[in-house]
């Protein structure tokens, strides 16, 4: 953390201080979100000793993030943006509650050179901080140094947003962190305000709801202002078809009468009206895809939602096709289930997947609801997307429904296929074994060139897909061979790779999985 904080910082600061038109100014905002975010401005921007947080949650896809982001370039132009943390679980590793404390120290340390030499003396002074518990870390890398700032206290106010706080692992895995946030971040000086976003999660009210320094705010995504700002963002992308001679629409294309018939389908959601758009230029013609959307939706912000998506994958493909159907559930399976996001060529290897069977076919007929490029990782277009595959309440009668353990088991056998096929002794063919990797001359180029993203991913993960596998006689097997032909080479790899700190967590829940699955079968 030392280097983090000070050798890195000066290579770094472009990421708190981008670009930006000096002219900014909330008044250059959309119109009809103008209350909301000044009211918020506002409040972020006065100092107050009894409240410093402002939570503001509501229906995933309901625009808190825009919102958010928003606020937090607003103030990155004014120069008082302490810190932004952006959760998100595709990318679990900058996500999990443990990280947040460093992180954060990490990017205020980078807002100011005095935080930075506080935080640096506190270190100094007990260089095993960085391995302490949470509360600890929490308590002298971060409450105590920026109580110490007089100086910075009176130069303005620092605003901290944390956005997406429910993808911050989980309610088991963030409830210490949350305690903190909920109650320590009350003993910081008055100058620091915090902005948290998330989902209207039953242990995040539970905690913060209690909590006499937290103001509260629903977001209201059926507000008028929020209904206009949808239509007009509608009319903005649908007219950018008029006049194209392809298409032959008319001057006035789609026309208010479709325009306020989507908005009222949105049912409020922002990510509705996103997708919908990419939904319209994924396909052939305009008109034919906007006539597919048009038909009637429940009124309901979810079930809004559900039917725009069931609508986008009913339109992908057969699915009464066994094949089709099998395949395309496979690979949706693998961007829902998978350890962190990974590209087509990767999720090739891990399904056996190749030709006319490639990831890249089916993942090129979802555009419209996967982010993704050819050779580059796929992850859902928003966490709602996940949310609905997996939940048996909301598409557990549709082809396209992941049971997330059956999915979990896929990747566990076909990293454990991976592994018995790519694993060896020597694997980078060094010279010697006498040598720590550190001093070993081009390993990288080395790693690149003989351990693929798919072996290290399997190498990487597969414990993680296990633990949540139900037991079966063909995954014993394959744990077996494993454990009996390639540990010592696995155990390489990880070395290599500098992962080796995965092993023994590994190989307990290992065990553990499979004392837990003999007990079950027995």
């Amino acid at each position: 953390m030392r280097e983090i904080l000070s050798v890195k910082i000066e290579n770094l600061k472009h990421l708190n201080y981008v670009q930006m038109n000096a002219s900014s100014r909330l008044e250059c905002l959309p119109d009809t979100r103008q209350d909301l975010l000044k009211s918020m401005a506002d409040w972020l921007t006065t100092p107050s000793p009894d409240q410093n947080i402002f939570w503001l949650h509501g229906l995933a896809g309901s625009g808190k993030s825009t919102i958010s982001t928003t606020l937090a370039e607003h103030f990155r132009a004014l120069g008082r943006l302490g810190a932004f943390l952006f959760f998100d679980r595709n990318n679990p590793s900058s996500s999990e509650p443990a990280a947040v404390v460093p992180t954060l120290c990490y990017k205020l340390a980078s807002f100011d050179p005095t935080i930075r030499a506080a935080v640096c003396a506190q270190i100094e002074h007990d260089p095993s901080i960085t391995e302490a518990s949470l509360r600890v870390q929490f308590t002298k890398l971060l409450r105590e140094p920026l109580s110490s700032l007089v100086a910075l206290c009176n130069k303005g106010p620092v605003i901290i947003v944390l956005d997406a706080f429910d993808e911050c692992g989980n309610a088991s895995s963030r409830r210490d962190l949350l305690a903190l946030l909920a109650h320590d971040l009350a003993k910081f000086p008055p100058t620091f305000r915090f902005l948290i976003t998330s989902c209207r999660e039953p242990d995040i009210e539970a905690t913060f709801s209690h909590c006499s320094n937290i103001v509260t705010r629903e977001l209201d995504i059926m507000n008028d202002a929020n209904v206009s700002d949808i239509s007009l963002y509608l009319h903005h992308h649908l007219s950018s078809y008029q006049g194209h001679l392809i298409f032959q629409l008319a001057s006035d294309w789609p026309g208010e009468e479709k325009i306020e018939a989507l908005t009222e389908s949105s049912a409020g959601l922002f990510i509705w009206a996103s997708t919908a758009i990419k939904f319209i230029a994924e396909g052939l013609h305009p008109e034919q895809q906007l006539s597919v959307l048009l038909h009637p939706h429940p009124g309901e912000a979810e079930s809004a939602l559900d039917a725009l998506y069931s609508t986008a994958l009913h339109t992908s493909g057969n699915w009464d096709r066994d094949g089709f159907a099998t395949d395309f559930r496979a690979v949706l399976g693998v961007i829902v289930t998978a350890g962190k996001p990974l590209s087509d060529i990767t999720i090739d290897h891990v399904l056996g997947l190749d030709g006319h069977q490639s990831s890249t076919f089916i993942l090129s007929r979802l555009h419209c609801l996967i982010q993704w490029t050819q050779g580059q990782a796929a992850k859902p277009l928003h966490a709602s997307f996940a949310d609905y595959l997996t939940d048996v309440h909301r598409c557990g009668c549709q082809p396209w429904f992941i049971d997330v353990s059956a999915h979990h088991e896929l990747l566990a056998l076909g990293c454990f296929q991976i592994m018995k096929a790519g694993l060896k002794f020597n694997i980078c063919d060094l010279e010697t074994s006498y040598v720590s990797n550190n001093n070993i001359y081009d390993l990288n180029g080395r790693i690149q060139n003989h351990i693929p993203d798919h072996l290290a991913y399997a190498c990487c993960f597969w414990a993680n897909h296990l633990q949540k596998t139900n037991f079966t006689p063909r995954v014993l097997s394959d744990i077996d061979d494993f454990l009996s032909h390639q540990l010592l080479f696995w155990l390489e790899v990880l070395s290599l790779v500098k992962e080796v700190h995965i092993a023994s967590p590994a190989l307990l829940s290992t065990a553990d999985w499979a004392q837990v699955s003999a007990s079950t079968k027995h």
